[in-house]
C-alpha cells in the first residue's frame, strides 16, 4: 500500500513543474516518549517526512516539505503529515501529498 501511495505521488509530482525550492516545517506531535504510560513498556516510534504540492489560482507546482517524529506507525505519520498543509504559509492549498520516508528511530 505504501509503495503504491509513493508511486502515485511520484507520478503526480513528475507531471508538475516544480518551480520553487521546498520549505521545511516540523509537524507537532503529542507523544513525548516511547513508553506506554500504563504498562511502562517501550514501544516503537517512527519519524517521517514528505512533500506537499501546492496550488493557487495563479500557479501550481510549488512544494513544501514537512517532517515529524514520535509516531506510533507509518499510517499515523502519513495522516498527520498530510493534514499539516504547509502550503497555506504561502497562501496556497495542497493538492497532493507524498510521504517520502518513514523509519523506526528508537
Amino acid at each position: 500500500m505504501r509503495s503504491a501511495l509513493i508511486g502515485l505521488g511520484i507520478l503526480a509530482m513528475s507531471s508538475l513543474a516544480l518551480a520553487n525550492a521546498p520549505e521545511s516545517e516540523e509537524v507537532p506531535n503529542e507523544i513525548e516518549a516511547g513508553i506506554d504510560v500504563q504498562s511502562g513498556v517501550p514501544y516503537r516510534l517512527f519519524r517521517a517526512e514528505g512533500t506537499h504540492i501546492c496550488w493557487s489560482s495563479k500557479m501550481i507546482g510549488n512544494t513544501c516539505f514537512v517532517h515529524g517524529t514520535n509516531y506510533t506507525d507509518c499510517l499515523q505519520a502519513y495522516n498527520s503529515l498530510k493534514s499539516w498543509d504547509c502550503c497555506r504559509n504561502s497562501g496556497q492549498n495542497s493538492v497532493n501529498f507524498v510521504m517520502s520516508k518513514c523509519t523506526n528511530w528508537n
